[in-house]
């Protein structure tokens, strides 16, 4: 009886410390890290513990109770129990200690990682922000210094449509030219030769012709700025122009030089017969003339303003017949002149002209059979302006002078002579030199002194050099 009431008590007992291991187990199930109490296989694996305590305890139980009627039995299977229920104590102690450490671990590692993140990104963005630098940097240098700029002529804006439908004609305006770059490019960009084909009694749909052509030193120009004139020829489209009265009188006017001396005359001629317009109103017109223009030296490349003389009877008439003038003055370029060189630089044939000089001086010299050798031009001497001279008659336009320092034997070994080898009569046409109108004068007489072959060509308006 007494065991039996011993083992009573510890069934009791045993009851108690499965709860208190129940107890134990969900305490430690609480005490875990809640950012790692997320996971589902945690909350699943504390479940699982508690449940398999309980139910070890109900087979506790069980045990104990069937004990009561084997009393030798019940120590050894309290015995076994006590002892398997000890390595279960043990193995779910060892397993909360392995969630506890693993939820410390995990923690420890997101922390980590997020302040990695966070540090890791700044290198990222000053890199982009070093780059996106280099790259903007990289493309201002590439565009300021290194591309090639693009350059079309008609963008520019200098030609402009004038006149009326069937009367129509392109201006060239370039001094008005509106350009951000360098002055050198802008110059060359005045100066280029441009022809427009056909510019003259032009209709709205006509297809007009523009064809640039620069000269090799505008081209290297343009290369050393890094800017590609677009060449060839480009065509434009006739539009805008109305149909009215308007009547360009100096598309009947022709103008003509006239050489008087050193002077040029210019002769205007109005031709009487006018396009689109009846009997009557040609009649008005014929009474318009161009006013005289003064006569005075000019150049190849001078402007000269033409003016129209219109009497007021005139006037009165074209109001009458609803007739408008499109322009009643015209600015045009002096062109076509055969003229004289200015300077020597002036002269395109210089060299050809030194080596006719040398060849001809000493020819002469040989024909003379005199020992001269070792001919050698020391001064270059010219003149546009010959001053009446009794030395120098038939001296016309420009002059040329080469002088001669030569070798002489003399009794005394030999010494220095000096001569000249003249050109007159020196005319160019558009900047050419008019090889047939140059008068060959020759070899001059031989001198002891240089000073006494240049001082006379000093006297009459010659520089040398």
């Amino acid at each position: 009886m007494q065991d039996n009431k011993k083992d009573s008590r510890e069934i009791i007992d045993d009851n108690t410390n499965d709860s208190v291991l129940r107890k134990e187990s969900q305490s430690n199930a609480d005490e875990m890290n809640p950012e790692m109490m997320e996971g589902e296989h945690f909350e699943q694996e504390v479940e699982d513990v508690s449940k398999e305590s309980i139910s070890n305890s109900k087979e506790n139980n069980s045990e104990r109770t069937s004990s009561s009627h084997s009393n030798g039995k019940s120590k050894k299977r309290k015995q076994k129990h006590q002892s398997k229920r000890k390595s279960k104590a043990d193995s779910q102690s060892k397993e909360k200690d392995r969630f506890k450490d693993s939820a410390e671990t995990e923690s420890r590692n997101r922390k980590y990682e997020q302040h990695t993140e966070k540090r890791n990104i700044i290198p990222v963005i000053l890199s982009l922000i070093i780059m996106a630098v280099i790259a903007g940097g990289g493309y201002i240098f590439w565009n300021q210094f290194m591309s090639e700029k693009q350059l079309d002529f008609l963008s520019l804006r200098t030609i402009s449509l004038t006149g009326s439908n069937g009367t129509g004609h392109y201006v060239d305006n370039r001094e008005a030219m509106v350009f951000d770059g360098p002055d050198l490019v802008k110059e060359v960009l005045k100066a280029v030769s441009v022809e427009i084909t056909p510019n003259e009694n032009l209709k709205n749909g006509d297809v007009v012709s523009i064809k640039m052509t620069p000269d090799d030193s505008q081209i290297e120009i343009l290369k050393e700025h890094r800017y590609n004139l677009k060449l060839g020829t480009q065509t434009l489209t006739v539009t805008g122009l109305t149909d009215d009265n308007t009547i360009d009188f100096f598309a009947n006017v022709s103008v003509a030089y006239i050489t008087e001396g050193d002077l040029i005359a210019v002769n205007t001629t109005v031709d009487p017969i006018f396009d689109n317009v009846d009997d009557t109103q040609n009649t008005i017109l014929k009474q318009i003339k161009v006013k005289p223009i003064e006569t005075k030296k000019y150049r190849n490349g001078d402007t000269l303003l033409l003016e129209l003389d219109i009497p007021s009877q005139t006037r009165k008439a074209l109001q009458q017949q609803d007739m408008t003038l499109l322009s009643e003055t015209k600015t045009i370029t002096v062109q076509g002149l055969v003229e004289t060189p200015q300077t020597v630089a002036d002269i395109d044939t210089l060299d050809v002209m030194k080596q006719q000089a040398q060849q001809g001086i000493e020819s002469d010299y040989k024909q003379g059979q005199e020992d001269a050798r070792n001919f050698k031009i020391v001064n270059t001497c010219y003149t546009d302006t010959i001053t009446a001279n009794e030395n120098f008659k038939n001296y016309t336009n420009g002059s040329l002078v080469f002088v001669f320092e030569f070798d002489q034997d003399a009794e005394s070994g030999p010494i220095k002579k000096y001569t000249s080898y003249h050109f007159t009569n020196i005319t160019t046409l558009n900047g050419k030199v008019q090889q047939d109108s140059v008068v060959v004068k020759g070899t001059q007489a031989t001198q002891e002194k240089k000073e006494s072959v240049v001082d006379p060509l000093r006297n009459v308006g010659f520089s040398c050099k």
